[in-house]
C-alpha cells in the first residue's frame, strides 16, 4: 500500500489516518492539522524554522500572507 514517495503518504492519510481520526477524508484531516487561518489567535512572539525543500509541506504551503498581516506575532525563517 506504502510507496517510498508523496503518494505513499497520501495513501496512508486516506485510507487510514482520516477515517481513524473521523474526518471524511484526506483533505479534510489535512486542513484540521494545519495552522493556517489561526496563526491571528497566537498572543505571544513565535519565531518558526521550515526548509525549503520539505516534501512534506513544501514551501508554498507557508502562509506568508497571514504571517505579513499586521500584528501578527508569528516570523518563518526559511532556510534554503
Amino acid at each position: 500500500m506504502l510507496a517510498n514517495n508523496w503518494k505513499g503518504l497520501e495513501t496512508l492519510d486516506e485510507d487510514i489516518a482520516a477515517p481513524m481520526f473521523g474526518f471524511k477524508d484526506k483533505f479534510a484531516y489535512y486542513a484540521a492539522g494545519s495552522p493556517a487561518g489561526r496563526l491571528h489567535q497566537i498572543k505571544c512572539p513565535v519565531l518558526a524554522f521550515h526548509a525549503a525543500d520539505d516534501w512534506v509541506s513544501p514551501e508554498q504551503n507557508v502562509p506568508d500572507k497571514e504571517i505579513s498581516s499586521e500584528g501578527s506575532n508569528v516570523a518563518v525563517l526559511i532556510s534554503k
